[in-house]
């Protein structure tokens, strides 16, 4: 079988024979590639915005309802490690990483600032 358009490797760092079409064979790969990645940036964002106008929840289920949250906070909050209630909640640490901040107040900006 051979090579498309007559180029055995899209080698673009020395000029000869087959570079120009090189170069082009490789922007219309990127033109392509970057196209279909607006269009599914255009078909996710009109999903989306058919799920919300039915009232439907967007975005990936939550892996833990409020009251494990709140247990597993109280639990890490009481000195038992992250790993240890992970391993016992049956989830990655993931969802365990949102736990603290959900249930603290947000910082006020001059505590954000010393950090």
């Amino acid at each position: 079988m051979s090579a498309p358009l007559g180029m055995t490797a899209a080698d673009t760092s020395e000029p000869g024979p087959g570079t120009d079409m090189a170069i082009a064979a490789i922007a219309l790969l990127a033109m392509f590639a970057q196209m279909e990645r607006n269009y599914m940036l255009a078909r996710a964002a009109g999903g989306r915005a058919v799920r919300e106008a039915r009232g439907l929840p967007t975005g990936r289920p939550a892996k833990l309802n409020a009251t494990t949250r709140a247990g597993a906070a109280q639990r890490i909050k009481g000195g038992a490690m992250p790993e240890q209630v992970v391993a016992e909640l049956g989830v990655s640490r993931s969802p365990l990483h949102a736990v603290p901040r959900a249930t603290q107040a947000p910082p006020t900006p001059c505590d954000a600032c010393y950090r």
